[in-house]
């Protein structure tokens, strides 16, 4: 049978002694770097979900704020559409007076011109319908 000796206690004392150098020396800084580094990822996993909550709220303002540009730009389009057809109806109201102008006073002038004429035919019209009887007339003989 084996007895415990000598030899056997200062193995254990030894194997304690290691495990509380080993402990202190590489597991507890072993394990405060584990800590930090969850500790770490905590906070940076925080950092995302913030980044990422501010980059949703800023994609809502681009998102209300494009949408009021937009609504602004069809406004001002419209207004824009308003005038140039305003603008487009003045000036072909104003052509058209114009164009009614000019046509009163063709009219005048014609008529000047037609009373004149009238005038100058009046006296001799008796003759002038006596010569075109004469030569209506004269054609019915020839054919």
């Amino acid at each position: 049978m084996t007895g415990i000796n000598l030899t056997l206690i200062v193995e254990i004392i030894i194997f304690i002694i290691f495990f509380f150098i080993i402990d202190r020396l590489i597991w507890q800084p072993f394990l405060k770097n584990i800590f930090e580094r969850e500790r770490s990822f905590l906070k940076k996993e925080k950092e995302v979900e913030d980044i990422r909550n501010k980059a949703n709220e800023l994609n809502k303002d681009y998102i209300r704020t494009l949408k009021e540009k937009e609504s602004n730009a069809k406004t001002e389009v419209d207004t824009i559409t308003k005038k140039a057809y305003a603008q487009q109806r003045e000036m072909i109201e104003r052509e058209q007076m114009h164009s009614r102008k000019e046509l009163a006073e063709y009219k005048e002038s014609l008529r000047k011109i037609y009373c004149v004429q009238t005038a100058d035919i009046l006296p001799h019209i008796e003759s002038i319908v006596d010569e075109m009887f004469n030569v209506i007339i004269q054609r019915k003989r020839l054919l």
